[in-house]
């Protein structure tokens, strides 16, 4: 069964533990349920625990959840490259209960991981959990393809390593 978190709650975790370096909370849970975390958690919690090296969670990926991508001034982008988010994080292990899209959340990712970060999605036996699954393993050609994309243009990330296996 997912945990029931918020959004508050995760930021309460980071808040009372900002030096976390590795974090997993039932990112692959036994049952599919509907997600009550929201992807766009990511966001405060990046800027909580800049230390994070591995992070796990179970999150609701529908499109009303997804940040919408930051509108961007090419040559300030080029006179001074937007930071790294999640400068420190190596792993994302994370199933979606709703992904109703994968190019939005794709383009929000690119835009908050670093170029070394790998996505890693497991496999549930359960049909439900299975369908959960299919639709994350669905998300990571269009996160490779987009991730391939900000580094051709230089304007969702920086770096050269390609972020996922």
């Amino acid at each position: 069964m997912p945990l029931q978190l918020v959004a508050d709650d995760i930021i309460a975790i980071a808040r009372a533990l900002p030096n976390l370096s590795d974090l997993s909370l039932n990112p692959a849970p036994d049952v599919a349920a509907a997600s009550t975390l929201v992807v766009s958690v990511l966001s405060p919690l990046r800027d909580l625990c800049p230390n994070l090296i591995s992070l796990g969670l179970y999150l609701n990926a529908a499109n009303e959840h997804i940040p919408p991508p930051p509108s961007i001034d090419e040559e300030l982008q080029q006179a001074a490259p937007e930071k790294v988010e999640f400068a420190s994080l190596r792993e994302l292990t994370v199933w979606f209960s709703s992904l109703s899209s994968p190019v939005p959340l794709a383009v929000y990712l690119s835009s908050i991981l670093p170029p070394r970060c790998v996505l890693i999605s497991d496999s549930y036996e359960d049909v439900e959990a299975r369908r959960a699954g299919e639709e994350a393993q669905r998300f990571i050609p269009v996160f490779k393809q987009v991730r391939a994309q900000g580094m051709r243009t230089g304007l969702l990330c920086h770096g050269r390593d390609a972020l996922s296996r």
